[in-house]
């Protein structure tokens, strides 16, 4: 028979201790052989990424937003010569975005590189009828369509040949249940937001939270079980001269009721002692602080922004945005103008445009306020010699850029100043004295 003892470990045990196992987030059978690593460090399945990432309400949060960010403004289409863009190559290229709703699928991808690791979209072409997907596309065949490949479904990648592997030309591999296809790389858009020189694929946000993610949960549940059994005060059942079948009947009942206790008094005095109060916001802040580093934004722009501190979150905002432009100058616009540059060339023209990511902010009023800043700082730098107005001009349009150390510049001059009327009267009031 147990102890009260016994059941008193039992009721910690089941009802108290939170506990994640290591081995119920890693995989058994969907393992690649380019992720598997034998030390504590080994990467996630793919759909143990997906749950996991689902688990953490503000990871999602931030990597929604971050997708979103990206594409919001969109961008503009500009010929290298500064010239006006042909209308029929912007058309054919709008056309192609508006048929495919290609800026959905794209955000979709980034935020699929930000869990999994790496997005994939999946072209189709004019002259497909017939051929495999493990085949090259026609030059001078035109993208017609657009689609996004879930990254649980391409998990490494594979070189057909020596020879492709001497030249670096490597398939992804796609797997549907027990089918396996190769696709050509030149079919893929492939998106990596952080990269892995170990690997062609990309490295998962998840995988580098895994403890972070799995430390989220654990608080969540923990705070709500105590504030579930605790909240109403802690029920102790006495009774005296218990014999087996009641000691028995009442520990079913404390089994449904966590926050009871069964014990014969004669026998066992258990004292409740209230313990010191334990906050779990500075526990939270470094969990949300490890999940905006990771996801490289300030932790404002994940949380909100409090009353009463905008004015010192400018700065965060300016790093966060200029981070975004950086991966769309960097990561993303190769990839558009590839596609692009495909579809222009398919119809018989030369490709010589540009992309110009538009600016992002976080509203008018922001971009109002951005404005009068540079505004300011502009006239300040003309008045002191140290801008012309050309250059006064190209910082509202652009913000900061690279000045000329050697260009003399000749401050403006200043226009003389009215005769103070008080002066005047001054001065008349001593010409009569």
């Amino acid at each position: 028979m147990k102890s009260i003892g016994d059941y008193v470990f039992e009721f910690y045990d089941k009802y108290l201790k939170v506990s994640t196992k290591e081995s119920e987030l890693k995989s058994s059978n969907m393992w690649s052989s380019e992720l598997q690593k034998g030390s504590d460090d080994t990467r996630l399945s793919p759909s143990k990424r997906r749950e996991l990432a689902n688990q953490s309400p503000i990871f999602m949060k931030g990597v929604r937003k971050k997708s979103m960010d990206s594409i919001r403004a969109w961008f503009d289409i500009e010929a290298d010569n500064k010239s006006t863009p042909i209308q029929a190559d912007i058309n054919a290229l709008r056309s192609f975005e508006k048929r495919c709703n290609y800026k959905k699928l794209f955000a979709q991808a980034i935020k699929d590189a930000h869990i999994y690791g790496d997005g994939f979209i999946l072209l189709g072409f004019s002259n497909d009828k017939g051929m495999s997907l493990q085949m090259q596309p026609a030059s001078n065949a035109e993208p017609i369509t657009a689609m996004v490949i879930s990254p649980e479904k391409i998990t490494e990648v594979k070189y057909m040949s020596d020879k492709n592997k001497n030249m670096d030309l490597y398939h992804f591999v796609y797997r549907d249940g027990m089918k396996e296809k190769f696709i050509h790389p030149d079919r893929i858009q492939h998106i990596i937001v952080e990269e892995d020189s170990t690997s062609k694929l990309g490295l998962s946000k998840v995988d580098l939270l895994r403890n972070t993610i799995k430390s989220k949960k654990n608080v969540d549940i923990a705070v709500g079980r105590i504030l579930a059994w605790f909240s109403h005060g802690l029920l102790d059942i006495k009774a005296k001269d218990l014999t087996d079948s009641e000691l028995k009947e009442l520990t079913k009942v404390a089994a449904e009721h966590p926050t009871s206790w069964v014990h014969d008094e004669d026998d066992f005095e258990i004292d409740v002692i209230n313990p010191d109060q334990l906050q779990p916001k500075d526990y939270m802040d470094f969990i949300v602080l490890n999940i905006a580093s990771c996801l490289n934004m300030p932790v404002h722009v994940l949380t909100g922004i409090q009353v009463g501190k905008v004015t010192g979150a400018e700065i965060g905002f300016a790093d966060y945005y200029k981070d975004i432009l950086d991966m769309q100058e960097l990561i993303y616009t190769p990839l558009i103008e590839d596609l692009y540059s495909r579809i222009i060339k398919a119809r018989g023209r030369v490709w010589k445009y540009s992309l110009k990511w538009n600016t992002v902010y976080v509203d008018e009023i922001g971009e109002a306020n951005i404005m009068e800043k540079r505004m300011a700082f502009v006239a300040q730098g003309v008045q002191a010699g140290l801008i012309d107005l050309e250059e006064g001009r190209r910082m509202l349009n652009e913000g900061l850029i690279e000045l000329d150390i050697n260009k003399q510049i000749k401050p403006p001059s200043r226009p003389e100043q009215p005769n103070s009327p008080f002066k005047a009267k001054k001065k008349e009031e001593k010409e009569d004295e």
